[in-house]
Formats: structure tokens, C-alpha cells, sequence
């Protein structure tokens, strides 16, 4: 996925519909703006929010697919990620729909 191209649709997109789906937060490259780099089959859209100079610090906002239910991750996407899929209590969590965790391996089985 092209994450910058990806913004330019979004952009366009809520400027032409002018919807709101993304407020209070502006789209790439508007300062401080979102830029998407996941989601989950839960619907839930996975966002760097663009504040400061250094990538490496900016931080993950989470949405799910309903208006106003962004939540704040200050940490890295590595991280955020980890987390959501080793921590029941994560709000984003997919580890709360399994009991154990299992492995399966996508290699040819013959």
C-alpha cells in the first residue's frame, strides 16, 4: 500500500463529500494530519498522526468505525501492534477472541 497515495485519495475524497469522518484531525499532508497505515477486520482504521519532525515519534490513533471513538497510542506502530495482538485489555485487541494462542503455518502442506 502506497500510505502517501492512499492520503491523497482520503483527502480528496472528504473534500469532495465534505464529510467529517476524520475530525478534529486533518488528512496527510495537512500539518498534524492522519496518515492510515492498517486496519483490522473489525473495522477499525489504524492511523500515524503526523505531529513533529521525527516519524519514529509520532503517535498511533485508532478508530473504529464509528464517528468520534478515536483513541490515542503514544508509542510505535511495532508496538501498538504487539499489544494488540498479545493483550486481552488492549482497545483494539484481537487476542480477547482466542483462549490460547496457536500457530499456523502458510507453507505448502503436501
Amino acid at each position: 500500500m502506497d500510505f502517501v497515495e492512499h492520503a491523497e485519495y482520503l483527502a480528496g475524497f472528504a473534500a469532495r463529500s465534505g464529510t467529517s469522518l476524520w475530525e478534529p484531525y486533518g488528512i496527510h499532508p495537512a500539518p498534524g494530519g492522519l496518515l492510515e497505515w492498517g486496519s483490522s477486520e473489525q473495522a477499525d482504521q489504524f492511523y500515524w498522526l503526523t505531529e513533529g519532525d521525527d516519524p519514529d515519534r509520532w503517535p498511533v490513533l485508532a478508530s473504529e468505525d464509528i464517528p468520534d471513538s478515536w483513541t490515542r497510542f503514544d508509542g510505535t506502530a511495532a508496538e501498538f501492534v504487539f499489544r494488540m495482538l498479545t493483550e486481552r485489555s488492549h482497545p483494539h485487541s484481537v487476542a480477547r477472541y482466542y483462549d490460547t494462542h496457536w500457530f499456523q503455518s502458510y507453507e505448502d502442506e503436501e
